[in-house]
């Protein structure tokens, strides 16, 4: 017993200097940290759904299946959303922060910058549609089944000469082709040149505008 003390007595004061020793904190630290800054649970309350962001780099969707377990992840994931009878979740998967950061550097203009992507994940299959070049989108607030989004057209490659100069393009001030979309029967359809759109509260309609397409579409506010 006479000998047990003083090897008690060592190991105490060994752990109580450990103890004081103060770990320094720099940038690498915090980028580490993460934060939860969406969380949201479907009605039947089975799946489950994170967004955990850094303090610098690319956040993450997660979704728990809470019955089975199952634990799926979406890298580059922003602005959750879930639909309001919980059976999908969309939300935006943007390009990398680091590609990002550097092309910034690099001083790129705004039309050489990648775009986001528009992600659709089915909470009962776990299946994940994309739609590119995404602008906005919106759900209707008390019901679900369907979602409507802007797009940007795809990029025209150097060199192609059969682009018409001459003709209507998307821009912020004449709007992008807007799609809605019903994602129980995956039918849609495609308004040209739409500025702005907004769902009814119950989602029995969708109303727009659009500066229009100077064929079929005449500019004005339309109800579909």
């Amino acid at each position: 017993m006479a000998r047990t003390f003083p090897i008690l007595s060592l190991v105490l004061i060994s752990f109580i200097s450990r103890a004081q020793e103060k770990i320094p904190l720099d940038h690498s630290v915090y980028d580490g940290w993460r934060d939860i800054t969406f969380r949201a649970l479907t009605p039947d309350g089975r799946h489950a759904i994170f967004l955990f962001t850094p303090q610098e780099g690319d956040a993450t969707l997660v979704f728990r299946d809470l019955k089975s377990g199952r634990r799926d992840s979406v890298t580059r994931a922003a602005d959750p959303a879930l639909s309001y009878d919980g059976s999908f979740t969309a939300f935006r998967i943007k390009p990398a922060a680091a590609q990002v950061k550097e092309l910034r550097r690099l001083k790129k203009k705004k039309e050489e910058m990648p775009r986001d992507t528009l992600a659709i994940r089915m909470s009962t299959t776990g299946a994940v549609i994309r739609h590119p070049d995404v602008k906005a989108f919106r759900m209707p607030a008390r019901a679900g089944g369907w979602i409507a989004f802007t797009q940007e057209p795809p990029r025209e490659e150097k060199g192609d000469t059969k682009a018409k100069k001459k003709s209507k393009k998307n821009s912020e001030e004449n709007g992008y082709t807007l799609r809605v979309l019903s994602t129980t029967s995956e039918q849609s359809s495609s308004f040209p040149f739409v500025r702005d759109f907004l769902f009814s509260r119950y989602g029995q309609a969708l109303v727009f505008s659009t500066t229009g397409n100077d064929s079929t579409v005449k500019a004005g506010v339309y109800h579909h």
